[in-house]
């Protein structure tokens, strides 16, 4: 599994396959997953940005927040 970002000239990635402690085929955790993501995003979003956007309770699904 790998992820990577594209800012202009830019690009940062994390790619599992790459982790020794996985076996072959193995994915990795979605907190594992989640955390790698917003540190690429940190790249290019200040990380108070991403931390604002996330307290919002914007969800992946695209639902608004329970409560």
């Amino acid at each position: 599994m790998k992820f990577i970002i594209e800012d202009g000239l830019y690009s940062y990635q994390v790619d599992w396959a790459k982790d020794p402690q996985l076996e072959e085929g193995e994915l990795p955790s979605v907190e594992e997953c989640i955390e790698s993501f917003l540190r690429l995003l940190e790249n290019i979003h200040p990380a108070e940005e991403i931390a604002a956007y996330i307290a919002e309770g914007v969800q992946y699904s695209g639902m608004p927040p329970k409560d």
